[in-house]
């Protein structure tokens, strides 16, 4: 447990790329060769003088890696990192500044689950006694984790016109390919929206759900796009992954659909909400109905589909 939080932001991490600049590989290879050597606080010297030069420069990539590893290192050598790291995420949010901040609310949300997984047999049994988050994060039960993680994944999409706004090339060093190229998710707003609704993918079987809990359980999730974000669904069960999964996918849907020169993105965005209204399913005969919704693409964007996602 204490490496918890330094495994789960190293893990973030590695994601990044070193920058091209010479003053940054140096300085980040020293930093390297420290925690081979088991070195973290020296370690962590280093870091603090790539994050000021990153600060100076208004380096954003090279901000938020060095930002990720001020909050991974102390891990070393400090008992309680889960409480100091999530707490220090929690007041720098209050003060940083866009586009980053809402890159951190998908990191913090990523940290939250992490850390619910991996004690889920002991959170599940506690009881949410109010309506109140309790300061103390190691009182927590289900409901506040999922209230905690809702929260972040919906701050992370909440500045839309700068996110929709900014390039994800801005971030070239630190996106990883694995979230494909910048056809596909060609903006910031694409790319945090994709890491949202890979939350929505679990399954958040501790929580205790209301009578009238979110169900995909009509044909219309399976319509095409322009009559898919037109839909309105409403519920009392907001915490529901199913739920705030297809807010998402009616709000990413919508912005695609806006931008008529980028047909991959659309198609990739829209295979996404097939592929996720699918897996959540209880309609009879979501087979047939995927399947067609599936061809309709193949139709209307048949040589988008051919060379990008066949």
């Amino acid at each position: 447990m204490k490496k918890f939080v330094v495994l789960t932001l190293f893990l973030i991490i590695s994601i990044l790329a070193k920058s091209q600049k010479m003053e940054y590989i140096r300085q980040w290879k020293q930093v390297d060769d420290l925690i081979e050597k088991e070195q973290p606080r020296s370690a962590l010297k280093v870091v603090e003088q790539i994050y000021n030069l990153a600060k100076q420069e208004n380096n954003q990539d090279q901000i938020l890696k060095s930002y990720l590893y001020k909050m991974a290192l102390p891990a070393y050598y400090d008992e309680d990192n889960f409480t100091r790291v999530t707490s220090q995420m929690e007041a720098d949010l209050k003060t940083m500044e866009e586009p980053n901040a809402s890159i951190l609310h998908s990191i913090l949300a990523r940290i939250y689950w992490q850390y619910y997984e991996y004690n889920s047999w002991e959170i599940d049994e506690r009881t949410t006694i109010s309506d109140t988050m309790p300061e103390d994060v190691k009182t927590w039960s289900t409901t506040n984790f999922i209230q905690k993680i809702v929260y972040h994944l919906n701050k992370s999409l909440e500045y839309k016109t700068i996110l929709q706004n900014t390039p994800i090339s801005i971030y070239h060093e630190m996106v990883s390919k694995g979230t494909d190229d910048d056809q596909v998710c060609p903006t910031l707003y694409d790319l945090l929206s994709l890491e949202a609704l890979n939350f929505y993918q679990y399954n958040t079987a501790g929580i205790i759900r209301p009578a009238d809990y979110f169900e995909i359980n009509s044909p219309v999730f399976f319509e095409d796009a322009q009559s898919f974000v037109n839909e309105k669904f409403t519920t009392e069960d907001t915490l529901s992954f199913q739920y705030n999964g297809i807010k998402i996918l009616q709000d990413w849907l919508k912005f695609r659909l806006s931008d008529t020169k980028n047909k991959e993105a659309l198609v990739y965005a829209d295979l996404k909400r097939l592929d996720f209204v699918k897996k959540n399913s209880v309609v009879k005969n979501d087979d047939k109905l995927y399947e067609k919704a599936l061809l309709n693409i193949i139709e209307k964007y048949p040589d988008v589909y051919q060379t990008t996602f066949a």
